[in-house]
Order: structure tokens, then C-alpha cells, then sequence
């Protein structure tokens, strides 16, 4: 056996060997990014629940509001809006916004409530009745998925006891009682780590 045959053998092994390891490490990085990214979906698809339970929370409290107070229900509820409370694209000079107090809720587990709110917001001269619930959530550091956050909202249509020239009946959707509290279909979802 000539010598470089043996060298011809170490060289082929030693890249056989080199190949597998690759392969092997290439593997197991794929598997570990696969169960990270279905950690991250799962903690996601969490945050979006808990957003939806609290976003159902603060729907039932604003019927119950509507329900308890009937007429006085438009002061008793917007008497705490405040103009810092609108987002940037919903002008504080159109919309009436208001962050409801967190303590008045039943929260989610595992949400940190100095990232997380409920907003209440609607068009008191074009559409006093309809009222966008919007909520968002972040996990704390107790949850396993901390970081994770999400966005929900729903509009209601409640009963408006107005006259004169802020309100206009014109407005009032056609087959909606307006002495009752309703939901409109359909509902704004994000989530995400």
C-alpha cells in the first residue's frame, strides 16, 4: 500500500466526516429555529386571547354602563375623556377618546399593566352612537411569552339620548334600535412577539 493512498483515505474521511458534522449542526439549527418560531406563534396566538378577553371585559362594561345609567350613561362614561387619550391619526378637535382605569376591569392573567389600556373612542357630532372599543396587551415578566403583545377593537352602537344640533337622527343606522346597545359585526386583530 502506497502512502498516498492512505492520505488519499484520510482526506476523503476527514471530508466525509466534516460533511456530516455540517449537515448534522445545519439540522439541529433548523429544528431549534422551528421550535422557537412555534413558541413565538403559540405566545402570539396568546396575547391575542387574553387581548380578547379584556376587549369582551370592557364591551360588557360599557353595555352595563349604557344599561345602569340610560340617559346619564354619555356623561356618567365620557365625563373621564381627555384629549391626550386620542391616537395620532384620530384628531382630539373631532373625537372624543378615553382611557377606561384598568383597576375597573377584570384583567387577564400575566399582562403587564403599565404597556396594556383599554380606549374608548367615537365622533360625538357625526356618530355619537357608535363607540370603537380598542384594546392592547403586553405580557409581563411573569408569562412565559413576556414581550408578547396584542391589538384588538370592536365598535358598539349604544343608545344616544341627544337633541338639538350635536346630534343628528339622520344618522342612526336604518334597523338598529336605537334604545339598545349593539355590536357591529367584524373586529380589528393584530398580534405579535
Amino acid at each position: 500500500m502506497s502512502p498516498q493512498t492512505g492520505m488519499a483515505t484520510l482526506i476523503a474521511t476527514s471530508t466525509l466526516l466534516l460533511m456530516t458534522s455540517l449537515w448534522g449542526w445545519l439540522s439541529f439549527k433548523s429544528v431549534m429555529s422551528e421550535t422557537i418560531r412555534s413558541q413565538h406563534k403559540m405566545f402570539a396566538a396568546q396575547a391575542l386571547s387574553a387581548s380578547e378577553a379584556l376587549l369582551e371585559t370592557a364591551l360588557a362594561y360599557t353595555e352595563s354602563t349604557y344599561v345602569q345609567f340610560g340617559a346619564l350613561a354619555d356623561s356618567t362614561l365620557w365625563s373621564i375623556a381627555s384629549p391626550q387619550d386620542c391616537l395620532p391619526h384620530l384628531p382630539s378637535s373631532q373625537w372624543q377618546c378615553l382611557k377606561l382605569p384598568l383597576e375597573r376591569l377584570s384583567l387577564p392573567d400575566g399582562i403587564d399593566i403599565d404597556k396594556s389600556n383599554v380606549r374608548l373612542f367615537r365622533d360625538p357630532l357625526n356618530a355619537p352612537h357608535k363607540v370603537i372599543v380598542a384594546t392592547e396587551i403586553t405580557f409581563d415578566i411573569t408569562h412565559p411569552g413576556y414581550g408578547s403583545r396584542s391589538t384588538v377593537q370592536q365598535a358598539l352602537f349604544v343608545p344616544v339620548h341627544a337633541t338639538g344640533s350635536t346630534f343628528n337622527p339622520a344618522l342612526w343606522p336604518v334597523g338598529i334600535d336605537p334604545s339598545r346597545v349593539q355590536r357591529i359585526a367584524g373586529s380589528w386583530k393584530n398580534a405579535g412577539n
